[in-house]
């Protein structure tokens, strides 16, 4: 763990990205959901990533933690709530509690890596972790078989809309990926939080867009750079903010070389998580 010797070794950590559905409805038991839970079950990658008892520390950078300047917020506290971001749902998806500690020597250093790779950020307190965080910590069942693993959010970097192109954020969250590398031999498991289609595409036009997705990251991390050139990218991400989150995984394990996909359905709609190892 961080602030531990730096003689110490640790296991270098896959990167994932994980779709975590939409709102609370991958913990209600909803049927368009019943594909994605079932990609978490114990048997499968994702949960043995999380499970993984070389892991220190858990980094989430979520499609709804969202700076409103050209910085990354990291959140410092100690002991972060929950920002229930949704609206509509059931009483019960309003009364959620998590256990897990933050980590502010984490949180730091998540810092310290940034500016160094001249990328704006700052500590952030009193935020509360948002349901891109929470839902799938809960749903992968982090939260309660291993409730004293530290959580830190590290947003994404804005402003998060196409005026400034898909080129630019694209490689403005590669380079925070890039900076964030040095965590994987820390103890630290970087996830993106997202989803491969959050959109208005047709059905088969995700499932385009997700073959193209797939297809890329078999040539390796660098290659999902390219996502924007497929016909369906904006349909499929009228905003970019649930796609960004793989850019940061993807840059952070650029030398990976195996990146694996786990094609799921979501509502309807063909989406995909991603293990880089």
């Amino acid at each position: 763990m961080i602030g531990q010797s730096m003689t110490q070794q640790f296991d270098t950590q896959p990167t994932l990205f994980l779709g975590h559905g939409g709102g609370p409805l991958p913990l209600l038991d909803h049927a368009g959901h019943a594909e994605l839970v079932r990609t978490w079950a114990p048997d499968l990658p994702i949960h043995a990533a999380l499970h993984d008892r070389s892991v220190t520390t858990i980094v989430v950078i979520s499609a709804h933690h969202e700076s409103r300047d050209a910085s990354v917020h990291v959140m410092a506290d100690a002991a972060p709530g929950l920002l229930f971001d949704y609206s509509g749902f059931p009483p019960q998806s309003y009364e959620y509690t998590i256990s897990n500690p933050g980590a502010p020597a984490v949180a730091t250093r998540i810092v310290e890596l940034l500016t160094g790779a001249g990328i704006p950020s700052a500590l952030e307190r009193g935020r509360g972790h948002d349901h891109g965080v929470f839902v799938p910590l809960m749903g992968l069942q982090v939260t309660t078989a291993r409730p004293e693993l530290p959580v830190v959010s590290v947003s994404l970097r804005g402003p998060v809309d196409y005026r400034a192109g898909e080129p630019q954020l694209t490689e403005s969250h590669w380079a925070m990926g890039l900076a964030l590398a040095p965590l994987r031999s820390e103890g630290v498991l970087l996830v993106g939080s997202g989803n491969t289609y959050h959109g208005r595409a047709t059905p088969a036009e995700a499932a385009g867009f997700d073959t193209f997705l797939r297809s890329l990251g078999d040539t390796g991390p660098s290659a999902l750079r390219r996502w924007a050139e497929h016909p369906a990218a904006r349909g499929c991400h009228p905003r970019p903010e649930h796609l960004l989150p793989l850019l940061v995984c993807a840059g952070a394990a650029s030398t990976s070389t195996q990146v694996e996909s786990m094609p799921h359905d979501f509502m309807g709609h063909a989406a995909s998580h991603f293990i880089f190892r």
